[in-house]
């Protein structure tokens, strides 16, 4: 149990994946203890990562399908946000955010707007992205969408950014404000 939750090179990837940093239990002695600690530091997110490490080396063992960090880590976040969204109390502002006011401003002549979006089908192991490009005073101009397989969340986002992009110029708008609901993609945007 302790390689194939923690030592194993695949599974300290997932570990990784999820938490942004690598995780290895102290010592196999006091497992129980450490991870009765671990949770309470960092909720649901532990057991959830351990169970779906758990099934992927099952069906990876028993039915030879074969797993990728990046989809455990799609099938990890999607069961965190269904398990805080069922059992979160409507006052715990961790989860649910306070609502704000969202409008169009008006941009110059010259400028589109290009909203990108992707999601990712964990059932069917599909995605699909979609853009809708708005000129200065938010009237639709153009907009398509597209399916992939084997999706990751993050590449989905990043595929709508760049076909969104490449429709913007292809068109002959060079002024294109790019919005997205993905903080993903924006910090590794603004990071790079």
């Amino acid at each position: 149990m302790f390689h194939a939750l923690f030592s194993c090179p695949c599974t300290k990837d997932v570990w990784s994946f999820c938490l942004h940093k690598s995780v290895t239990p102290p010592d196999r002695d006091n497992l129980r203890t450490w991870m009765k600690e671990f949770i309470l530091n960092i909720g649901p997110i532990g057991p959830i990562i351990m169970w779906k490490i758990s099934c992927s080396r099952n069906k990876c063992i028993f039915k030879d399908i074969k797993y990728f960090v990046h989809e455990i880590g799609a099938q990890v976040l999607s069961s965190l946000h269904h398990i805080l969204k069922a059992f979160a109390h409507p006052t715990f502002h961790s989860v649910q955010q306070p609502a704000r006011i969202v409008s169009w401003q008006q941009r110059s002549m010259d400028s589109v707007a290009l909203n990108f979006d992707g999601s990712v089908f964990l059932d069917s192991n599909l995605g699909a992205f979609g853009d809708l490009i708005r000129d200065h005073t938010s009237s639709f101009l153009h907009g398509f969408f597209e399916k992939i397989s084997r999706p990751c969340i993050l590449h989905v986002e990043i595929l709508g950014l760049y076909h969104g992009l490449k429709l913007c110029w292809h068109t002959g708008f060079k002024h294109v404000l790019c919005l997205s609901d993905s903080t993903s993609v924006v910090d590794l945007i603004q990071n790079d």
